[in-house]
């Protein structure tokens, strides 16, 4: 399972401010009871030196996948960024704070395949093994060779491999020991050679408006694509605040989808066998008539119903009971749990 063992070291940490606001996505009001920003691995190893005996650290990149209290206690770490360092046979090796979208951009400019459809999803890298990010048909696991971890509670640092991670949809061994572990590095295996994955509907008709008749897609053509039908499909969560997908997609059972299509024949538009049970949340929100609807300071939005967003002055409280509502009426209508994707710190 461990490639590698060896304990943090001390060495000069960044500044530590006290009473700071703590930025998101989703604009909840937030500080943080003490907090630094880290910019490298060594960094980072030092900081927990100094901030572990205080108590609880949080790491947060962007706050773009989390539920935040109005307030924080113990350290909060926030990590920065630096560029990605690009090796031979499509190897990359990059610090946790790089926002995703500048690996992605950086990828696409060194012509590799393997992250392109994860285009203009905002978070950090070292945030994105958490929940196995994905896209349009693509996601993260396919392409990690490798991750440093740092255990927070031991201040170790060891490699796993992607087996140890045990991702799975929207998953990973991250996301089930929440608070346990901070991805330092990240080492991926992306592609010179490779094919656009086209499975999503829009993606292929996007691709072709991006391309001149007869050329050949490159990597940075589909990220094109894809940014743009995120542009239609998604609010801006600088004009709309909000997290993305606010619900993971449900997987069923062959039996559980077939009862499903027998109450609502308008879901069963494809064979159980050719998306694994797979269900749209998007359409099941809509069913249950959450489209475009708001109460108080927060609703689903009218651009995609998988979408929360916040009209302005939300609280924690106000998005869990509007997240409640919509999973209540779609289990009334669909017999069917939602489960929430962002994460409830």
């Amino acid at each position: 399972m461990y490639l590698k063992r060896f304990s943090a070291v001390s060495r000069p940490s960044p500044p530590l401010r006290l009473d700071l606001p703590v930025s998101n996505t989703l604009a909840l009001a937030c500080r943080a009871e003490r907090g630094r920003t880290l910019r490298s691995r060594s960094e980072a190893l030092s900081a927990w030196v100094e901030d572990a005996p205080r108590g609880r650290i949080t790491v947060l990149g962007e706050g773009s996948n989390v539920l935040l209290p109005p307030r924080l206690t113990g350290t909060v770490w926030h990590l920065a960024a630096l560029t990605p360092r690009f090796e031979r046979h499509g190897r990359v090796e990059v610090f946790g704070g790089l926002p995703l979208d500048a690996l992605v951009r950086a990828a696409c400019q060194e012509e590799l395949w393997g992250l392109e459809n994860l285009s203009a999803i905002p978070g950090t890298v070292g945030a994105a093994p958490v929940q196995n990010v994905g896209a349009y048909g693509q996601s993260l696991d396919e392409v990690v060779e490798a991750l440093e971890v740092l255990d927070l509670r031991t201040g170790q640092c060891a490699w796993w491999s992607a087996k140890d991670c045990a991702f799975s949809y929207r998953d990973s061994r991250f996301r089930r020991s929440l608070g346990a572990y901070l991805v330092l590095t990240l080492r991926l295996r992306l592609h010179r050679s490779g094919h656009p994955v086209l499975g999503y509907a829009g993606v292929e008709a996007r691709l072709a408006q991006c391309l001149s008749p007869g050329v050949q897609a490159r990597p940075s053509d589909l990220a094109q694509a894809v940014r743009a039908l995120r542009a239609e499909k998604l609010p801006d969560w600088h004009r709309l605040p909000n997290v993305g997908s606010f619900f993971k997609n449900p997987q069923l059972s062959q039996e559980a989808f077939q009862r499903l299509c027998a109450r609502a024949p308008e879901l069963a538009l494809r064979p159980f066998a050719s998306f694994g049970g797979k269900v749209s949340a998007a359409a099941l929100i809509q069913g249950a008539g959450w489209r475009g609807r708001r109460r108080g300071p927060v609703g689903m939005a009218q651009e995609h119903a998988l979408v929360l967003v916040n009209y302005g002055g939300a609280s924690r409280d106000d998005v869990d009971w509007l997240a409640g509502s919509v999973q209540a009426s779609v289990y009334a209508r669909y017999g069917v749990r939602l489960e929430r994707e962002p994460l409830h710190l």
